[in-house]
């Protein structure tokens, strides 16, 4: 999704950029497997095109080795009307799986896209595991608008299911705003973002506010995730805008984003869960 209105920020183009970083070496690996379907689900996918720049489903569409399985989740219905469209206009392609393993296995399959004009964290709480098989890789990109969406239950979910791979856009920015004017509708919005109201004993601090509403965030992902590398993103005044988290149980999968992250980024940090 792209964040205050339809001007393209600096900041969304870095966060575009390390995605399709990240998901060329995914999808790389995967590709040479022993995988049939793998999976890109776009949780906030938006209409797919801004000022001629590509958002994140057409990245997805457009690298090297394509995902087998495509789902693209949006509420409002004339984003995707006009994503079907930009994806209608590009040439059709397969994905190239079993390349080098097993031997003498290379095949390509049809890509499949699916369409689904719903909110999100009842869809993905409610069928995450009808869209995925069991044990099928999958990669869940969520980026919300501010912080309207995304609800700390969804990631429980997400976390249950073998072989999948979160990326987590955290609108700090978006947060400082509404708690600084926190009206009882972000109030609520903020408390579901967290999964508690520990954020309230934060909101009056002056000291590192930013950074402990954000490590808040964070801490409560260790519950789910094993590995939780981060970046900042920051605008042109240096100003934070998001903090874009991944999540994994997966230790390939955090050898891998932890290289694409310090790709032109201004901060990496890991954290492991206590087990």
């Amino acid at each position: 999704m792209v964040e205050f209105g339809e001007v393209i920020s600096s900041h969304t183009i870095k966060k575009w950029t390390l995605l399709k970083n990240y998901l060329e070496k995914y999808t790389l690996i995967m590709s040479n497997k022993f995988w049939n379907r793998f999976f890109y689900i776009d949780a906030f996918a938006g209409k797919g095109k801004y000022d001629n720049y590509d958002g994140s489903p057409i990245i997805a569409l457009n690298i090297k080795y394509p995902f087998t399985d495509y789902v693209f989740i949006e509420i409002n219905l004339e984003y995707i009307r006009e994503l079907k469209a930009n994806i209608e206009k590009l040439s059709p392609r397969k994905a190239e799986i079993c390349r080098t393993y097993p031997l003498n296995s290379e095949k390509e399959v049809d890509i499949q896209i699916s369409y689904k004009n719903t909110n999100v964290n009842s869809y993905l709480q409610e069928h995450l595991s009808d869209i995925v098989p069991e044990g099928i890789p999958c990669f869940i990109f969520l980026d919300p608008e501010g912080i309207i969406g995304l609800d700390r239950k969804t990631l429980e979910v997400c976390s249950k299911k073998h072989r999948v791979e979160l990326l987590i856009n955290f609108p700090i920015y978006g947060v400082i705003r509404n708690v600084d004017i926190l009206l009882p509708q972000n109030e609520e919005l903020i408390t579901n973002l967290y999964g508690s109201e520990k954020w309230k004993e934060i909101r009056m601090k002056i000291d590192r506010r930013e950074e402990r509403l954000a490590e808040l965030y964070i801490e409560g992902l260790k519950e789910f995730f094993k590995y939780l590398p981060y970046t900042i993103i920051t605008n042109e005044r240096n100003t934070p805008i998001y903090y874009l988290i991944f999540a994994t149980n997966n230790y390939t999968g955090f050898k891998i984003m932890n290289g694409a992250m310090q790709f032109g980024q201004r901060k990496i940090t890991s954290f492991f869960k206590k087990r």
